[in-house]
């Protein structure tokens, strides 16, 4: 919901889109968000990494420039309080940034998609048994590079 109001082609009736750059262009910030309405399978991975990024600006954002009546806007403060929803977005950044990110800023072709998955399992096993490395700038696949660890670190 967060992308859909503030990412581009977004949510016309409640969303701020105009008012988010805004914000950004004032605090000297660049907004992270994509648009949420592509066909492109790792837009969700990919803004929840950005909100993940913005997660205090928003409610900054929110007091600043967002009218208290519009409730889809306030619901997004809301839920950014909530650590278990954090915990699931930070869970879907994990796996933009060590999966979708780099596969699809690769030139792997989709026949190439079935070596992925296993080293994908494989992954998912070691983390699930050792959990050290995985906000590491290690990627899951060393011959593709990871670009948004920088966004978050």
């Amino acid at each position: 919901m967060a992308s859909e109001c503030r990412g581009p082609r977004g949510d016309e009736k409640s969303g701020a889109r105009k008012e988010w750059l805004a914000f950004c262009r004032d605090k000297g910030i660049k907004s992270k968000f994509t648009s949420y309405r592509s066909n492109r399978f790792n837009d969700l991975f990919q803004n929840a990494t950005a909100l993940l990024y913005h997660r205090l600006h928003v409610p900054i954002f929110l007091n600043e420039y967002a009218s208290t009546s519009n409730l889809k806007l306030m619901s997004i403060v809301e839920d950014l309080g909530d650590k278990r929803i954090i915990s699931n977005i930070a869970a879907l950044s994990v796996f933009h940034l060590h999966f979708s990110e780099p596969l699809m800023n690769s030139s792997k072709t989709y026949l190439d998609f079935p070596d992925y998955v296993k080293k994908m399992d494989s992954t998912h096993n070691r983390w699930s048994e050792d959990d050290f490395d995985l906000l590491s700038a290690t990627g899951v696949f060393p011959d593709l590079k990871l670009e948004t660890v920088k966004l978050l670190f």
